[in-house]
């Protein structure tokens, strides 16, 4: 397992685990192997095929019960203790706050779960040291989103993704007066700068779009079934953006000169994967990377003032000045 070396294979495997666990969890007597085929709707060697990867990994177990002619069911089998070093539980304790920005997923949902049962078992006194611990250990949000009333959606959208369903969505651009209603195929999710964003084929315009969660308002199956193309690649996407907007052009070489705090700012850190750094004996440096897309390489240059100068392309250059231009006449008006 798994069956097939794809994507497809390896998220409805991936799914299909989660949900029989998920069932198994909160059966009090277990689950038969038709129980499962029936709430599933698929064959029972599949189920089958499922629950002896699961054993194999020692998540599952089974055992005839004599009273229904020694029938075999499935139970959750419970891990064993596991002690944890004192550093080990500050990290998951940190770890809380590092989750926050995606509580209202089932993601969130598991960690605080875990947490529960980590606290559960441990001394009260660890609980109160690790407190402590986070007085002096601040994880600082900026621009981050709350997703807790939007459970219901993110789980659909999750089994839209797993099982590769196209959906009817409901939402609003930042450039739309109004939400307009259409159908996309939800490929697969990112988290970017406090948000979630998930990224979708239309098949009314031919183009792949990344929408943001925050300007969904619904999500239903269409009943339809689409095909991810074998050559897309999640990674490789995102690489060619420079941020969340979808890459609309071509790949271009993007250079850009820093001085003084932003070179030192750039160098601590690595902004696109494509990036070269070159460095002078001034202290100045020269960025060099490749993007399919330039709206937020502006934005980001702009905020560096007179320390960043783009040298090319000259679409950059000019889109920068131009906007530069329009701040400095705004300011002008305002106290001229």
């Amino acid at each position: 397992m798994p069956p097939k070396n794809t994507q497809r294979a390896d998220s409805v495997i991936l799914e299909r685990l989660t949900r029989y666990l998920l069932w198994l969890e909160n059966s009090r007597t277990g689950l038969t192997v038709d129980d499962i085929r029936r709430r599933d709707e698929i064959g029972e060697k599949t189920v089958r095929r499922v629950l002896s990867e699961m054993e194999k990994c020692g998540w599952v177990q089974s055992a005839p019960r004599p009273s229904e002619h020694n029938k075999k069911y499935w139970t959750i089998k419970k891990p064993p203790q596991i002690e944890f070093a004192h550093d080990e539980l500050l990290s998951l304790y940190l770890g809380q706050q590092m989750m926050q920005p995606l509580s209202g997923t089932p993601l969130f949902s598991g960690y605080r779960n875990l947490m529960a049962k980590v606290k559960a078992n441990q001394p009260r006194a660890v609980e109160e040291l690790a407190e402590v611990f986070l007085k002096h250990f601040q994880i600082v949000p900026f621009g981050q989103c709350d997703y807790s009333e939007k459970t219901e959606l993110v789980s659909a959208l999750i089994h839209a993704v797993n099982n590769d369903r196209e959906i009817a969505i409901t939402y609003q651009s930042l450039k739309s007066e109004k939400p307009k209603t259409y159908p996309v195929h939800p490929y697969a999710f990112f988290y970017h700068r406090g948000a979630l964003y998930i990224v979708a084929f239309s098949p009314d315009t031919g183009k792949t779009k990344h929408l943001k969660l925050n300007r969904l308002f619904s999500v239903a199956e269409t009943g339809k079934a689409f095909k991810r193309p074998s050559t897309w690649n999640l990674a490789d996407s995102r690489n060619r953006s420079f941020g969340v907007f979808t890459p609309s052009d071509k790949p271009q070489v993007v250079r850009i000169h820093f001085e003084g705090w932003a070179a030192s700012h750039v160098k601590e850190a690595t902004w696109h994967k494509t990036q070269e750094i070159t460095v002078y004996e001034d202290g100045s440096l020269t960025l060099k990377m490749t993007v399919a897309d330039l709206t937020e390489v502006q934005t980001w240059v702009l905020g560096f003032g007179p320390q960043a100068k783009v040298l090319e392309p000259k679409i950059l250059i000019e889109n920068v000045r131009k906007a530069a231009a329009d701040i400095c006449k705004l300011y002008a008006e305002q106290h001229g």
